[in-house]
């Protein structure tokens, strides 16, 4: 196939060809710079129709597309199997950072815990996920308890709260450690907070940076 010089160079010949033949060149060369103008057109609009196809695609990741929110669920579902063995997923929304990169923002819960995660994707490829938020129901014989709150966030950034509730007094514990002397438990003892401040950010390339501010 010729490429767009060796074409002009065909057409060019030809037409000087055609010149010589009936004594007239200024005519024929203004049809043939016409002829050049046309050609350029034409290759201007195929590679804009090419943008036009790459946003399309990009388009492609709103979760009213039931392909797409299917496939999504489907990366989900094999990634957490383990962890979440039974739940109820919710996917809220998706967030595109450029044409190779996006996240996903969704929610699992089991009726015991709820959690809600940021997921990143490069070129259609799952990369890494982070938990924004999770809770379970505190168990008032264990003699801790940790909890995660989104405080603050946009497209990009998130800033996470995460608690880890412990038993100040140990006393109140047994031997082991883990359960309570008997009078005593979590709602009644007590209980020393320690927090700490994440901020989440994900990257143009979908990698997730975790810095922790306190």
């Amino acid at each position: 196939m010729l490429n767009n010089n060796r074409l002009y160079a065909v057409s060019y010949l030809i037409w000087m060809n055609y010149a010589v033949q009936m004594k007239s060149i200024i005519p024929v060369g203004i049809l043939f710079l016409l002829f050049l103008c046309r050609c350029q057109d034409k290759s201007n609009s195929a590679n804009n129709a090419t943008d036009s196809i790459d946003i399309v695609q990009t388009d492609t990741l709103r979760l009213d597309d039931p392909i797409r929110r299917g496939e999504l669920t489907q990366v989900i579902e094999t990634i957490f199997e383990k962890e979440w063995p039974q739940h109820k997923l919710e996917i809220e929304k998706t967030i595109i950072i450029n044409n190779h990169t996006f996240y996903v923002l969704f929610e699992l819960q089991n009726g015991v815990c709820a959690a809600n995660y940021v997921m990143t994707f490069a070129d259609n490829k799952y990369l890494e996920h982070e938990i924004l938020e999770k809770a379970c129901d505190l168990d008032f014989a264990g003699p801790s308890y940790e909890y995660r709150i989104l405080k603050e966030s946009n497209d990009e950034r998130f800033v996470v709260y995460n608690y880890y509730e412990t038993v100040a007094d140990k006393s109140v514990l047994n031997e082991d450690g883990v359960s309570f002397k008997k009078g005593h438990n979590f709602e009644n003892v007590k209980i020393n907070t320690d927090t700490t401040i994440f901020n989440i950010k994900v990257l143009t390339n979908g990698s997730i940076r975790r810095d922790t501010i306190k």
